[in-house]
């Protein structure tokens, strides 16, 4: 017998048994920790979408910088290896440029130059969606909010927000 047939034999005995047979305290008990286990696992979606945010916030930063230090010294390399073509300057003698120079003469660090690049394009992508994610669900419950106003006031029913429970 395979696992899903297992489930498939249990999960309606157990529904039929909780419908007919149990008694009222457990049905209660189940149902509060059902409520208390759905709970927890919205807010551990939550938490999750919440650090997900963070590091793709964090990595989209040191992308920026990343990108930003590439091109300084990508010009750098630029400049110095043209300007003298035409006359117009001096090249760097300070040691930090050989480095650089040679760092840049690296196909494997173009590759991770552009690996970072596109990752942080691509993050900031993914960024812009979740906003327009966010924008559109609260225009939508906005949306709704203001049919079923309409619809309480066209039908007379009058609200329940101020009124106490019992």
């Amino acid at each position: 017998m395979s696992t899903f047939e297992i489930v498939a034999l249990v999960v309606p005995m157990f529904i039929i048994g909780y419908l007919v047979f149990f008694p009222s305290w457990l049905k209660e008990a189940t149902e509060k920790i059902l409520t208390v286990a759905m709970g927890l696992s919205m807010d551990s979606i939550k938490f999750t979408e919440t650090i997900v945010e963070i590091t793709m916030i964090m990595a989209h930063f040191l992308g920026r910088i990343a990108t930003t230090l590439l091109l300084i010294g990508a010009l750098a390399v630029f400049f110095n290896e043209t300007l003298p073509i035409f006359g117009l300057g001096t090249q760097f003698i300070w040691s930090e440029y050989n480095l650089l120079r040679e760092l840049f003469t690296k196909p494997y660090t173009w590759a991770a130059a552009t690996t970072i690049i596109t990752s942080t394009v691509a993050i900031g992508h993914l960024r812009k969606l979740d906003i327009d994610r966010q924008e559109r669900e609260e225009k939508q419950i906005e949306k709704i909010e203001s049919k079923i106003k309409e619809r309480m006031e066209k039908n007379k029913i009058p609200s329940c927000k101020n009124r106490p429970l019992f």
